[in-house]
């Protein structure tokens, strides 16, 4: 009985230690299944995919590095006026260079496949994105 007792407290406990952990952001895991739900809903072929992918990466890369300078500017708890009004200016600069570099990138990819082919996987990007931000919140705060 002692035993049965001490064997059932322990499945209880990992059980409980499983729940608590929080599943850890795996950004290769994220782009790859972005990029076979790109593949697959846009409906692109293997010459197609073989020609869009690396570029669609190549743009991903320049968008990390400035949405990583966005989140610096995120927490600014008792901060100056100073400091508030560069984060301000410098977030403006960023959001501002990321537009830019989503232009010169969609022309890439128009000059790569057709224009709805371009337009359905812009809105495959959103939608995923979407998604997944929602797991996260429902994960975080699971009585939401």
């Amino acid at each position: 009985m002692k035993n049965t007792l001490t064997i059932l407290m322990l499945i209880i406990s990992m059980s409980v230690a499983a729940q608590g952990k929080k599943e850890k952001f795996n950004p290769q895991k994220f782009q790859a299944e972005l990029e076979t739900r790109i593949i697959e809903e846009a409906n692109l072929t293997q010459q197609e995919a073989a020609k869009f992918i690396p570029v669609y990466r190549e743009m991903s890369k320049k968008q990390h590095h400035l949405y990583k300078q966005l989140k610096s500017y995120r927490r600014l708890d008792n901060a100056d006026e100073d400091a508030y009004k560069k984060a301000i200016v410098s977030t403006d600069d960023i959001e501002v260079k990321l537009k830019k570099i989503q232009q010169q990138y969609h022309q890439k990819f128009l000059n790569i496949l057709p224009a709805s082919k371009v337009y359905n996987i812009l809105r495959i990007e959103q939608r995923f994105h979407r998604q997944e931000f929602s797991k996260k919140i429902s994960r975080e705060h699971p009585n939401r």
